[in-house]
């Protein structure tokens, strides 16, 4: 999408007949001030300039205090263009007040969106170019994208939305989507607790429930939230789920540039080692979902260093989100800057290493500075076609010019706007896919729907379980790579529908499913022990080899659905690339 937010605000139609009716304004009070000064003078009357203004100012309220007889020329225009402007200023303002109201009263499955930020814009570019209505509430009614938006076919009102009166005059009790992303995430949970006490009070059957989506931005409160089911048991209505910018951005980064780029079989012996460059909430989700998804044929747990000047602090705090991380992957946070030269020679060491794949990440927030990092890395680095993906959140500027130029300098962007706003309707559905098979099985081993927190609907399930599911489905590109496969849209699929993997690779991609699955785990939370769901123990967290075959059987049977996965819910099929 080439349409982004920092791209400056445009006149539209609107201003500009607000311009019209500033200038016309502007000419009638001159052309009036002119008249009068001359008209004084015709009758003898050495009228002041303040008695000029005041006549003039009555002129807009369609009084004209003078005596009978010749006028001026700019008087006789300035009598009839000033109530002209006022007439038209009014009833113009007056059709748009109504035809706002028309708007909003007939309005239904409609998307509400809080916050008119970067994100706001584009997440209402997005549903307006795919035909959605859109209403935008924005406390600022100085935000420069508001009559952008107007002009593109947006409803905004201005006000506060976590006030409930807003929330009622954005009707979002008649619309399909509500999208918090207001700048603070407290205000963003509040806007979501008055959504769901609003439809809580009546809301048509027939719409569904109302998906709520959360903008979170700091990683714990976001894992929290999820965790804490808040609005557990609200699915007929309200369906809430939260996002977060860095962690959609993470997402894509692996998607688009994947840690294991070279294929790794089950006896390699290479590890793939992911570098981050500066700490910071980028960092962090980078980190946390390179853990979930870097397992890889060789079941090699990921290497992962954080270079950081202040490393005792970003490792104290992310173990404080995440205390069981380094059940999952090989963590180290090192003091310093990419320019320190032991730091230096440590990268071009990684490089060089036959036994690890390397990737660069460099978080750096301010993009100059990330850039300056990135251009004077050592030059062992591109020479070994190590990626370095620096942090830019603009699609434009320097982006751009990394774009054009990635083949000759090794470099790619990511965290841009529309890589951290993805809402993920698609790999929802695929999550939601794989819950389904994952019901069927425990359904076939005589498990009754509903005896635990993970074997209930879809609607019903706790977000962490939810959030599981979605893990599950991001690492789908991983498996189908380690066994020299691709996912093509489903015209290109050899097999159609009916592709199936062999007995082997189900047997390779279970023992991945179960390595992804147990680091999932443990960044959620979870010990090894007797098993107790509610307080996140489970005594399967150990060697596949040494599982029990029914237990073995669960990550087969998600394996072995892939494929229909793929071709169903994403129109996708399996291609052989040997």
């Amino acid at each position: 999408m080439t349409d982004t937010d920092s791209q400056g605000p445009r006149w539209n139609t609107m201003q500009w007949q607000w311009l019209g009716i500033a200038v016309a304004g502007a000419l009638a009070a001159g052309l009036g001030l002119w008249g009068h000064w001359i008209y004084f003078q015709s009758q003898g009357n050495p009228g002041g300039i303040l008695d000029a203004i005041y006549l003039t100012f009555q002129l807009f309220t369609f009084k004209f205090a003078g005596e009978p007889g010749p006028k001026p020329w700019s008087l006789e225009v300035a009598r009839f263009l000033a109530p002209a402007v006022t007439s038209y200023a009014l009833i113009w303002a007056l059709l748009r007040v109504l035809g706002q109201r028309w708007q909003l009263w007939r309005l239904k499955g409609h998307v509400v969106i809080c916050g008119l930020g970067r994100k706001g814009v584009f997440l209402a570019k997005n549903h307006l170019r795919s035909g959605k209505r859109v209403v935008i509430i924005e406390a600022d009614e100085g935000n420069d994208w508001i009559e952008v938006c107007r002009g593109l076919g947006a409803v905004v009102l201005n006000g506060d939305a976590a006030d409930e009166d807003m929330l009622r005059q954005a009707r979002v009790n008649s619309a399909s989507r509500l999208i918090a992303v207001c700048k603070r995430d407290a205000v963003n949970i509040e806007i979501a607790r008055l959504a769901h006490a609003l439809v809580a009070k009546g809301r048509a059957h027939s719409l569904g429930p109302l998906q709520c989506l959360i903008h979170i931005v700091n990683l714990k409160w976001c894992a929290s939230f999820r965790s804490l089911g808040v609005f557990d048991g609200a699915a007929a209505a309200f369906a809430p789920s939260t996002f977060n910018f860095f962690e959609n951005s993470a997402r894509a980064l692996f998607n688009e540039h994947p840690l294991d780029r070279e294929l790794i079989r089950p006896e390699d012996p290479r590890q793939v080692h992911l570098v981050v460059v500066d700490c910071n909430n980028m960092a962090e989700a980078l980190v946390a979902q390179a853990i979930r998804v870097a397992h890889f044929a060789n079941i090699m747990r990921p290497r992962i260093t954080v270079i950081d000047p202040r490393a005792d602090m970003a490792q104290a705090r992310f173990f404080a989100q995440f205390p069981q991380a380094m059940r999952a992957a090989d963590l180290e946070f090192m003091t310093g800057t990419a320019q320190d030269p032991a730091i230096r020679q440590d990268l071009v060491t990684w490089a060089e290493d036959c036994k690890r794949m390397v990737t660069v990440a460099i978080c750096t927030q301010d993009e100059t500075a990330a850039m300056e990092t990135a251009l004077t890395l050592p030059a062992e680095l591109r020479e070994r076609g190590i990626p370095v993906c620096v942090r830019l959140a603009d699609e434009t500027g320097i982006a751009g010019v990394l774009e054009r130029a990635r083949q000759t300098l090794g470099l790619y962007h990511f965290g841009t706007i529309p890589d951290g706003c993805q809402i993920g309707d698609d790999l929802d559905r695929q999550a939601r896919a794989f819950h389904e098979v994952y019901l069927a099985q425990a359904r076939h081993d005589g498990k009754a729907v509903g005896q635990d927190a993970a074997l209930l609907p879809w609607e019903e399930l706790d977000a962490g379980f939810k959030d599981s599911n979605r893990q599950l489905a991001d690492h789908i590109g991983a498996k189908l790579r380690a066994i020299g496969c691709v996912a093509v849209p489903a015209k290109d699929a050899p097999g159609g529908a009916d592709f199936a993997f062999t007995v082997e690779e189900v047997e390779i991609l279970a023992k991945m499913e179960h390595a992804r699955w147990c680091a999932d785990r443990f960044m959620a939370g979870w010990k090894l022990g007797t098993a107790d769901k509610p307080r996140k123990i489970s005594p399967f967290f150990i060697p596949y080899d040494q599982l029990e075959e029914k237990i073995k059987e669960y990550d087969r049977v998600a394996v072995r659905n892939i494929p229909k996965v793929l071709w169903v819910h994403a129109g996708l099929g399996i291609k052989r690339l040997q």
